[in-house]
């Protein structure tokens, strides 16, 4: 199944998931419509294992999907992981987009950061978007 079939088995609001080229992707979508969709969670996994300091290094200058660039943050191969996110003060300090790189893994999400506090945002791209931000966070 592809990506816009996927989308439009959707009824309200769910978990997408979609084979692709050397791995999956899963998208937690709040509603979708024929253009665009509102997302609350993007994740791609890989069968193969990710050098993950060149892979973080790698996504800002890859990553066009995204409306601000990312920056890394923590890049840490020994813990298996790194934390890429955009800068917050462009949006008065309260949201930001994150991304977590695994050895097989890659997630997107916005954030909202209220009182102290740190939660997941959905957000809205176009179907196009959407597709090309998986091909972005699995090269």
């Amino acid at each position: 199944m592809n990506l816009d079939e996927a989308l439009d088995a959707v009824q309200g609001s769910g978990s997408v998931e979609i084979e692709r080229s050397g791995g999956s992707a899963t998208v937690e979508v709040e509603d979708v419509d024929r253009l665009g969709v509102r997302v609350r969670r993007v994740r791609v996994e890989r069968d193969q294992d990710w050098d993950i300091a060149d892979t973080a290094h790698r996504l800002p200058q890859r990553l066009r999907s995204l409306p601000d660039p990312v920056v890394p943050q923590e890049v840490s191969p020994e813990l298996g992981g790194a934390i890429l996110r955009t800068d917050p003060n462009r949006y008065d300090g309260e949201r930001y987009f994150e991304v977590e790189v695994g050895r097989r893994s890659a997630e997107v999400r916005r954030v909202r950061v209220s009182d102290g506090e740190r939660a997941s945002e959905d957000w809205t791209l176009t179907r196009e978007q959407l597709g090309k931000l998986l091909d972005e966070l699995e090269d």
